[in-house]
């Protein structure tokens, strides 16, 4: 699949008074640029009526989400490795949210 997920769709425009009508447009004439390089073909055969049906379920996708963004600060103690395992390994870390793609990251063990 190419283009943006429809909830990264959605949440870039919920605010935006003008969306349906906007992403209507966008839809109907196709477009390059706002979410990358490869353009979107025009739609020219949907329906007006059809439109706004697909239209509103995307924008329907952040009904209910919040964005709330932090830092990486602070600090974390690893524990030691326990002495009945064998040299190595490492610590992985994830972190997940509804909406976001999940960050996982290794720590090899010293």
């Amino acid at each position: 699949s190419v283009g943006p997920r429809y909830l990264d769709v959605a949440l870039k425009y919920r605010t935006r008074p003008d969306a349906l009508p906007y992403l209507k447009s966008k839809l109907k004439a196709g477009g390059a640029g706002v979410w990358g390089e490869i353009p979107m073909p025009a739609q020219i055969a949907i329906r007006d009526e059809d439109a706004d049906t697909v239209i509103r379920a995307v924008l329907g996708l952040a009904e209910g989400i919040t964005e709330s963004k932090g830092a990486l600060v602070g600090e974390l103690e690893l524990a030691a490795q326990p002495s009945s395992t064998i040299p190595g390994g490492a610590w992985e870390f994830t972190a997940e949210a509804p909406g976001h793609t999940a960050a996982r990251f290794r720590i090899p063990a010293k």
